[in-house]
């Protein structure tokens, strides 16, 4: 498996111990490649990225779990969007990270939701912003 970080890698003190293992173990494996010990590991830890209690992620967990996502398992890049989408990144800094996904499936869909959630306020800011992402999308 490639694309593993290693302890001396993580040196951040403000990444929580879940988004350092998951670094760890790193980008989520190709169907080929997945047992399903491996598969409960990484889904036991990105679910607990979205628990009722948990802190949302700050940038740089945000921008290190955007790495994590596989051209297949659905499952679990699912579970991924889920767990980015609560974090403390504004709009365009999230846009930004977004556009740093190498699932291009998904990095569509994370643009898509983000529009789909603007939509809902009738404002000039967030009519900017969908703007900005219906153009990124034209380029999909």
């Amino acid at each position: 498996m490639k694309d593993k970080m290693t302890d001396e890698n993580i040196v951040s003190v403000n990444m929580r111990e879940q988004v350092k293992e998951l670094l760890k173990m790193g980008k989520i494996p190709s169907d080929d490649e997945m047992s399903d010990e491996l598969f409960n590991k990484y889904d036991e830890l990105i679910q607990s990225l979205f628990d009722d209690d948990c802190e949302p992620l700050n940038r740089e967990e945000t921008e290190n779990l955007m790495k994590l996502f596989s051209e297949d398992y659905s499952d679990l890049n699912m579970g991924l969007v889920h767990s980015l989408e609560n974090n403390l990144c504004s709009i365009e800094e999230y846009i930004d990270i977004i556009l740093t996904c190498p699932n291009e499936e998904y990095k569509k869909s994370m643009l898509y939701r983000q529009k789909n959630g603007l939509s809902e306020y009738n404002d000039e800011y967030s009519e900017t912003i969908i703007t900005k992402i219906c153009k990124i999308l034209k380029d999909y």
